[in-house]
């Protein structure tokens, strides 16, 4: 894990677009930070700053920070293998399905959701 900067991101945030059971999500770098804009909590579309990448090969994914500090992954990942082996992609970590803003697999949902799941300390 480490923070997001030009020397550990290593998706296309160069106004790249990838699209997924009809939602678009754009990438963006501004003033040397990362920015997706991507399906919120409320189904509507919402730009969140890249705080950390998390993993390096064969796949990056990207940590957005929430209120109360609270991370969350984003679903959206970056295959980071050689574009010869199908990598230099967007993919999303749930190919074959939608997964509904208020479903508890939706990148935006704290685990406080799932009781059963909670950490019991």
């Amino acid at each position: 894990m480490q923070v997001a900067d030009r020397e550990t991101v290593l998706g296309n945030f160069d106004n790249a677009t990838f699209t997924h059971f009809g939602v678009t999500s754009s990438f963006f770098e501004w003033e040397g930070k990362y920015f997706v804009r991507t399906e919120g909590p409320d189904g509507d579309l919402h730009e969140y700053e890249v705080a950390y990448t998390f993993g390096v090969r064969p796949l990056q994914q990207y940590l957005v920070a929430f209120p109360g500090g609270r991370y969350q992954t984003l679903s959206l990942s970056w295959d980071a293998r050689p574009a010869a082996d199908g990598g230099q992609r967007w993919f999303d970590l749930h190919p074959d399905e939608k997964i509904a803003p208020d479903d508890e697999l939706h990148w935006t949902a704290p685990i406080a959701r799932r009781p059963d799941l909670s950490p019991r300390f």
